[in-house]
């Protein structure tokens, strides 16, 4: 079976999986979402695993442990355990494997990769600053020392983990790099939603745009980083 073909078999239940999760949580159904939620990233896992052996490439522990770490990160946040300290903890887990597996032998190009690209440099510190500023007036209101602690934490790695998207996309842009990149800026999309949906304010149809992008941003850095990696 070639590369095309794994593509199309695990991308459209991925996706027929997704659009699921985010009807019940649409229509309230926490029980079927518990079953469904975890599917999506054990899809992924076995479609880069499959495809990686299928290339001949030894599979990257490391980028496994992001995707197990994500996956983690949702069994923890979904209703049956809604545990959002947890979830944030695995999932902040995974953004340092990511960066991991991005920045490896890239180290020397992270500072003169961002600084030869002012413009993508500055508008993600802006959005970053705001959101973590705008987070932090709404948190302080709650009275947590654990979320005012955590959450800089985790907006400071998961900014990161874009910039190393950034690097990464800039040295393999026509090896499929450019899909991680994308896969970074939904992840941060995704995760601004899901705590100004929290914390801020009630945002009209959440679901749809916290699992829609969150879900494309899975995929992208599984898809863009499978076909970045070529048989030695």
């Amino acid at each position: 079976m070639s590369s095309k073909q794994l593509t199309y078999l695990f991308s459209i239940p991925y996706l027929i999986l997704a659009i699921s999760v985010v009807a019940v949580k649409m229509i309230g159904r926490p029980d079927l979402e518990n079953i469904l939620k975890p599917t999506l990233l054990i899809i992924l896992m076995i479609w880069f695993a499959i495809n990686q052996y299928k290339k001949g490439i030894k599979i990257p522990r490391v980028f496994m442990l992001a995707l197990l770490f994500s996956l983690l990160g949702d069994v923890f946040l979904m209703p049956f355990f809604d545990q959002f300290i947890f979830g944030l903890l695995f999932f902040l887990l995974s953004h340092l494997f990511y960066i991991s597996v991005f920045m490896k032998g890239k180290k020397q190009l992270f500072f003169p990769t961002l600084k030869k690209s002012k413009l993508f440099l500055i508008s993600i510190l802006s959005a970053y600053i705001g959101l973590t500023t705008i987070l932090m007036f709404a948190i302080f209101k709650l009275d947590s020392v654990v979320l005012l602690v955590a959450i800089p934490i985790y907006a400071t790695v998961l900014l990161i983990m874009v910039l190393s998207t950034f690097v990464f996309s800039k040295v393999h842009f026509y090896d499929f790099g450019r899909y991680i990149l994308l896969g970074g800026i939904f992840f941060f999309i995704s995760d601004s939603i899901l705590a100004i949906n929290k914390f801020v304010l009630e945002i009209d149809y959440s679901p749809i745009w916290v699992m829609g992008t969150y879900t494309l941003a899975q995929w992208l850095l599984v898809y863009g980083f499978m076909n970045s990696k070529k048989k030695s």
